[in-house]
Formats: C-alpha cells, sequence, structure tokens
C-alpha cells in the first residue's frame, strides 16, 4: 500500500529496503499509465515508454 507524495510520485507504507528499491526501479525505468483510488487503496499501473 502506498500514500500519495507532494511530488506526484507515492511512498510505500512500510520503509523496508525493498519497498525504497521498487519505488526507485519504478521512477527510473516506468512511466504511470493509470491510478484508481479504490477502498483506502491506490493501485497505479506502470508500463515502460510508449506502452500505456
Amino acid at each position: 500500500m502506498t500514500r500519495p507524495a507532494s511530488r506526484g510520485t507515492a511512498q510505500p507504507l512500510d520503509g523496508t529496503p525493498r519497498e525504497r528499491v521498487k519505488g526507485k526501479v519504478l521512477a527510473e525505468y516506468f512511466h504511470r499509465c493509470a491510478v484508481r483510488d479504490v477502498t483506502r487503496m491506490r493501485i497505479v499501473l506502470y508500463g515502460r515508454a510508449g506502452r500505456c
């Protein structure tokens, strides 16, 4: 689960090393294609450039 951050990127609720690495990889290599809020959760769909 994530919470919105001020710069438009989601931040993990648990700051584990694994979640921090996942966030860095998503930010560096993928683009956010879609976002949907569903009952206290945010679902974010990521895709490679040009594949959203």
